[in-house]
């Protein structure tokens, strides 16, 4: 009797196997349009189609897309040409505090549009440093000060250097000289979380303080070294504050999934602006 039990276990065991077939849907490929803008640089627009989850190619070229840019009232400002693979240009560039359209279309698509507004450059009226030398590197904490408009806006802070940087190796001696640019982040204190974006629900209409930290290496020479302000417009605080949040809990198991901000209408992507000012340090 035991023998007969055993058999219908294994029975159980080895022919209980269920086989779910599915279907993931295709879904018709979308433009996909990237651009940030700013007031200093020309018109640079990034026109690509979208991918199926499961296809392990990167974003598909668009050929002969028309790219049209247009003010406020409709009026063409620009068609862009292509210089490049998936880059759309302009010899102008778009003026702060205005608004513009673009649109987007190609054959076999529906076309695509957005509409961003450029912000005008906040100037930095102060910054003081407290630098703590360690063995190669220099650790500075910065109080940057500047003047917020009384609307809702929104901030970005990025350090730039360039220096001359000497290398040792078989050789000899070599010097380079270096460009690089980083976020700076917040102080925990000041805000819900360390990031480099911020928007102004402290110190809304009134003058900002705020504190942040960065370091470089000292064994080089200085050449240029600046505390550079972003002030971004809403579309592109959303972004960055999304895009970051993906980053962050990627291959997190546990993390809800995160959607990227996108302003595309049709379309996936990023239409936005900022504009900057630079404060150059001693």
């Amino acid at each position: 009797m035991k023998r007969y039990n055993w058999i219908l276990i294994l029975v159980l065991i080895t022919g209980c196997q269920l086989v779910v077939d599915f279907e993931i849907p295709i879904d018709k490929p979308k433009l996909v349009l990237n651009a940030i803008l700013n007031p200093d640089s020309t018109w640079n627009v990034s026109v690509t189609q979208s991918r199926h989850i499961l296809d392990e190619f990167s974003a598909g070229y668009v050929p002969n897309a028309v790219v049209t840019i247009m003010d406020e009232n409709d009026i063409v400002i620009s068609t862009l040409d292509q210089p490049g693979f998936r880059e759309y240009r302009s010899d102008l560039k778009p003026q702060a505090g205005k608004i513009y359209k673009v649109k987007v279309e190609v054959q076999g698509f529906e076309p695509v549009s957005a509409l961003t507004n450029i912000p005008q450059p906040m100037p930095i009226t102060a910054v003081k440093i407290d630098t703590v030398l360690n063995d190669d590197y220099a650790d500075v904490t910065a109080e940057i000060t500047f003047t917020d408009p009384p609307e809702k806006n929104y901030y970005q802070l990025y350090v730039s250097t360039k220096m001359i940087v000497q290398y040792w190796n078989s050789n000899g001696t070599r010097a380079d000289t270096i460009n690089y640019l980083h976020p700076l982040y917040l102080y925990k204190s000041e805000f819900e979380e360390s990031t480099s974006v911020f928007n102004d629900f402290k110190f809304n209409g009134a003058t900002a303080k705020i504190k942040a930290r960065f370091s470089y290496w000292t064994r080089g020479t200085i050449l240029k070294q600046q505390i550079i302000l972003l002030h971004l417009n809403e579309a592109y605080y959303k972004y960055e504050l999304t895009r970051n949040l993906q980053e962050r809990t990627t291959g997190d198991p546990f993390a809800q999934p995160v959607q990227v901000f996108s302003n595309i209408t049709n379309g996936i992507g990023i239409f936005a602006a900022c504009a900057g000012y630079s404060f150059e340090l001693d």
